[in-house]
């Protein structure tokens, strides 16, 4: 009666919602609620197709309308999947029959399996047979214990019989999601961004017309675990007809999609965050310099964009790669830097760093060194900037000193930008040149 009543549930379970909610690493949580029919007493419930790399210990099983009339007894996951090893070591000991690739066939007791088969024949001869001849293999049935696909099953008691509806929920790894920007360096003079989400999925299941969240943050776990090497997957591009609306959760901010998207297994889904817009930003060039050796210094050049709707954004600004584009005479757009952002939260702004630059040098020279006590030194830096364009640029110029150290006789103004670094902010016209030139004095203890 047990078997009758478990192959009735099987066939009668059908797929109400699907949830899926994509962690930043490694993780996703997945809910999916289905309609079956309950039979009143113990009965046994079967879930085929769930993910391969789902968390055992972190399945709930739930019924949604009657919470209390139904409970789990037991749950298991099976995870023995049906292979080509798997099936030969089953059928140790037993008989078999294959056929190698020129036309040879052969029938005995299985012994061994692996680079060679070892069979045994009905006169108790052995014979050895290279396992890469063997183009088909014949078994009397599937061994029992393996299964072809990852499945789920419980040993439920329900208080009551007719539909229901329960929600299965767990963790799994092999799901993640990242943004991407596209920033671009209009000839106008005027900048715009663009963002797109890659969601990644080798979980080893397929999710049919779920209803998809991101979660940006990180958040703490008791242990992570890795999943092995990265097969090849598929990308997938959908348009933004429908975006990601953003709300806060908890001490993180969710992204979720008003449509519902189909995650398939082994792909790279790419969905747009954000369509371009005209944002403002700051173009600078930095130089870092800082201890007691005269060196040439490179500049880079950096963007600085304020995460504001007065800057075109302000929205929560989730981590990724930002690709950085110039356009050309022609109008194509080239490649001029790519860079990180970290979770940008509105009303901050986020430096992005294109490369270094081409045609602005910069030289630090120690010009002297005199040390003035036993716990006292001074020392005199110039640092020569050398603007080879023929345009005016903006310089800021970060110094390391120590946290002892002042400044002193400086040509320039600077200001204090954190402990043990200062800054000076120096524009230089097009074909020129300027020095910034002071006296560090450091007394300690």
């Amino acid at each position: 009666m047990k078997k009758i009543l478990l192959f009735s549930l099987i066939v009668t379970i059908c797929f109400a919602q699907t949830s899926v909610t994509v962690y930043n690493e490694n993780l996703g949580l997945i809910k999916e609620t289905k309609s079956i029919q309950l039979e009143k007493g113990e009965q046994t419930l079967q879930i085929t197709d769930v993910a391969a790399q789902l968390d055992p210990t972190s399945v709930l099983l739930k019924s949604v309308n009657y919470p209390d009339d139904v409970r789990v007894l037991e749950q298991n996951f099976r995870y023995d999947l049906v292979n080509v090893s798997k099936i030969y070591h089953k059928f140790i000991g037993s008989k078999i029959r294959f056929y190698t690739e020129n036309g040879e066939k052969f029938t005995g007791k299985l012994l061994s399996a692996g680079g060679s088969v070892v069979l045994q024949n009905d006169d108790g001869s052995v014979q050895i047979i290279n396992a890469k001849q063997i183009v088909n293999a014949e078994f009397p049935e599937l061994p029992e214990g393996l299964i072809t696909r990852p499945t789920l099953d419980w040993t439920i008691q329900s208080a009551r019989k007719g539909d229901e509806k329960l929600e299965i929920s767990y963790l799994t790894s092999g799901m993640s999601w990242h943004a991407e920007y596209l920033f671009s360096v209009l000839q106008n003079g005027k900048f715009s961004l663009a963002s797109w989400v890659s969601i990644e999925n080798e979980s080893g299941a397929t999710y049919e017309n779920a209803k998809l969240k991101l979660v940006a943050g990180d958040i703490h776990r008791a242990e992570r675990q890795r999943y092995g090497g990265r097969p090849s997957v598929m990308m997938k591009a959908e348009s933004a007809d429908a975006g990601f609306q953003e709300r806060e959760l908890f001490e993180y901010h969710v992204y979720e999609l008003p449509r519902k998207v189909t995650l398939q297994n082994q792909e790279i889904k790419q969905i747009a965050l954000f369509d371009s817009r005209e944002i403002e930003a700051e173009k600078y060039f930095r130089i870092d310099g800082g201890g007691q050796s005269s060196e040439k210094l490179p500049a880079r050049v950096f963007f600085d964009i304020e995460n504001s709707e007065k800057s075109g954004l302000g929205m929560p600004l989730p981590a990724g790669k930002i690709r950085m584009f110039s356009e050309d005479s022609d109008g194509s757009l080239e490649l001029v830097g790519e860079d990180r952002i970290e979770h940008t939260p509105k009303k901050e702004i986020t430096s992005i760093q294109a490369g270094k630059a081409f045609d602005v040098v910069a030289e630090r020279t120690i010009e002297s060194y005199e040390k003035t006590g036993k716990k006292s030194e001074k020392f005199v830096v110039s640092i020569e900037i050398r603007n080879r364009k023929n345009q005016k640029i903006p310089i800021r110029i970060f110094e390391r000193i120590s946290r002892t150290a002042k400044i002193k006789n400086s040509t320039h103004d600077f200001t204090d930008t954190k402990s043990g670094e200062v800054r000076f902010d120096v524009t230089i016209d097009g074909e020129k040149s300027e020095t910034v030139k002071f006296t560090i004095i450091n007394e300690w203890k």
